[in-house]
């Protein structure tokens, strides 16, 4: 119980002060070199002054006793600024967070993804731990990450919490996905007194962005290697190839526009925001929320409510769904035709499935764009991505077809974005 005349507020001043002290008094067993986050017995003692000086007064006077919690706060923090910004290289910390949970470090994540191809393709094996931790760091050795000094600390876990039953036993990519989407899962081992801004719960922050952000960039690794067997192809068959072509064009030009959205105009712009706040400041509690409110922002704007959320994984189910076509069922049928063996009834039911997918591909996706679109206040990023989706006005007049009216996103006169964000529709 807080006395009366002690508020939330006030309380949570003096117990940072508290920890603040304790963390400061440890770090002196850890460096020896008597860097200037020390604090001084001087400085306690004055700190111990100053508050027994309140002790003596016979009247409690919370404005002046709030100022001193205030300029010893202001003390401690800069002490705790210097200790894990300057001497343990907070900005290094951030950057390998960003890198690796945030998939900035994109060459290493695209090994992965390929190496781990055949694996993640299938419902996860009992080995299945074992598989990605040695393709895990066989991607570091082909994409030059291995020699990164913060890589050793970051490692990959497959925690299968949900088994896969009876009735889930079937191969599909549905669940595929999905299983592999909630038991992946990146740690890291932070050291001391790095702890303090990547505590537990702020790790775990991390890693379910990091879960969403590995499932978009495999779903588009997945689109982009559907290409190249339909084009090697399509002079020699005949319309199934066509509407394979036109629907893995739309699907990879949705996924590519989300894809640069996420990390160009989000995560970037993000960071570079947070890296001014902390520089801008010597106070340990401003950079801590300036983090808080970083992850906050960036978590906001991936689409990670579960409205958003339920949409894109429909999408991304489809797009697997094609993926899957092109690899069995038009590979068959392409096989066939070079045994020079044309069945008409497997022609007319493949081009069938592909118009039925393209149907609930554009329907989805027109969902996705009207609650994108329905929010009350856009970002301007997401604004332009907006724009870059609908750039042939397909899903404007879908909207208004079915009499919804989202906002004038329409961005006139600005000829520079037009001509080198917006990637150009097949």
């Amino acid at each position: 119980m807080l006395p009366p005349y002690i508020d939330i507020r006030l309380a949570e001043k003096i117990l940072f002060i508290g920890k603040s002290i304790k963390v400061l008094q440890q770090s002196t067993q850890h460096d020896q070199s008597g860097s200037s986050q020390a604090i001084t017995q001087q400085e306690l003692l004055e700190f111990s002054n100053a508050i027994s000086a309140h002790e003596k007064e016979q009247k409690f006077h919370v404005i002046s006793f709030e100022l001193v919690i205030n300029r010893i706060r202001s003390v401690v923090s800069k002490h705790l600024w210097d200790l894990v910004v300057v001497d343990s290289n907070l900005f290094g910390q951030l950057a390998a967070f960003k890198d690796y949970f945030l998939l900035s470090r994109g060459d290493l994540y695209q090994c992965f993804i390929e190496d781990t191809q055949s694996i993640m393709s299938l419902l996860p094996l009992q080995n299945a731990e074992h598989d990605i931790k040695f393709y895990f760091k066989q991607a570091a050795k082909r994409s030059g990450a291995e020699s990164d000094p913060f890589f050793e600390k970051f490692h990959v876990k497959f925690e299968n919490n949900k088994n896969v039953s009876a009735q889930n036993q079937q191969q599909s990519w549905s669940n595929t996905l999905e299983l592999w989407t909630e038991n992946l899962k990146l740690t890291c081992n932070v050291d001391w007194p790095l702890h303090l801004m990547f505590g537990s719960s702020v790790v775990e922050k991390y890693d379910k962005l990091f879960k969403f952000l590995f499932t978009i960039k495999r779903v588009q690794s997945q689109v982009h290697r559907a290409w190249l067997p339909l084009v090697q192809r399509k002079r020699s068959l005949g319309r199934e190839t066509t509407a394979l072509l036109h629907l893995r064009s739309r699907m990879a030009f949705l996924i590519d526009n989300l894809c640069f959205y996420l990390h160009a105009d989000v995560i970037e712009v993000q960071y570079e925001v947070l890296m001014e706040r902390i520089k801008s400041t010597r106070d340990f509690e401003v950079a801590l929320r300036s983090h808080e409110d970083y992850l906050q922002k960036i978590a906001a704007q991936c689409f990670l409510n579960k409205k958003q959320i339920n949409v894109l994984y429909k999408l991304f189910d489809m797009i697997l769904k094609l993926c899957y076509i092109v690899d069995s069922e038009y590979s068959s049928f392409e096989g066939a035709l070079k045994l020079h063996v044309f069945d008409e009834d497997k022609s007319t039911n493949l081009y069938m499935k592909v118009q039925e997918l393209a149907a609930l591909f554009d329907a989805q996706s027109s969902l996705l764009f009207q609650i994108l679109s329905g929010q009350k206040v856009l970002s301007p990023h997401l604004a332009q991505l907006l724009v870059r989706l609908d750039y042939n006005k397909f899903y404007s007049i879908n909207m208004r077809e079915q009499g919804f009216k989202g906002p004038d996103i329409t961005m006139e006169g600005d000829s520079s974005f037009t001509n080198t964000m917006i990637v150009k529709h097949p």
